[in-house]
C-alpha cells in the first residue's frame, strides 16, 4: 500500500525533529508527536518493535502523545486508562500492525523493554517506556 495524504496509515518513519517534539509517523499525515526526548525512545522502541516484525508493514498509532486535560476525559470514560499515563509524559503508544494479529504485536512487544498492555477488544497494543509489566 502506498500512503497518501489521505491514508490512515502512514510508514513508521525514524526520528524527524520539529523543534522541542519529535514527529513519530509520517510527513505525509499529522504525524504524532512527542516531547523531543521521550519521542526519542518511543522511536527507538517501535524500530525495535519493527525489526521483531521484521518490517512487514506499517504501524497505525491510534494514540501517542497526549495533554493532561484528553487524557483525564478518555479516564473519565474509560477504566482503562490512568489518570497519571505514561501517554501524558510522551513515554507510551497505541499501536496496530496491520497484516498481524494483536496477539503477534503482543508477544513481540513482550520481548522488548517497557509495559505492554493488550486487550483482544480495543483492537491495539499499548507499549510504554515504564517498568517491566503486562496487562
Amino acid at each position: 500500500m502506498k500512503p497518501t495524504k489521505s491514508s490512515a496509515s502512514a510508514p513508521f518513519h525514524p526520528v524527524m525533529g520539529r523543534g522541542n517534539f519529535l514527529v513519530v509517523g509520517s510527513i505525509m499525515t499529522a504525524g504524532c508527536l512527542f516531547p523531543y526526548k521521550a519521542g526519542a525512545a518511543v522511536s527507538k522502541l517501535l524500530f525495535a518493535l519493527e525489526q521483531k516484525m521484521k518490517g512487514a508493514g506499517l504501524f497505525r498509532v491510534i494514540s501517542g502523545y497526549r495533554s493532561q486535560q484528553p487524557n483525564s476525559l478518555l479516564s473519565i470514560m474509560s477504566r482503562g486508562v490512568a489518570r497519571d499515563s505514561l501517554h501524558i509524559y510522551g513515554k507510551a503508544i497505541d499501536i496496530r500492525f496491520p497484516g498481524f494479529d494483536l496477539k503477534t504485536l503482543q508477544r513481540a512487544a513482550d520481548e522488548l523493554r517497557g509495559g505492554v498492555g493488550y486487550n483482544p477488544s480495543s483492537d491495539f497494543v499499548h507499549v510504554d517506556m515504564g517498568n517491566k509489566r503486562y496487562w
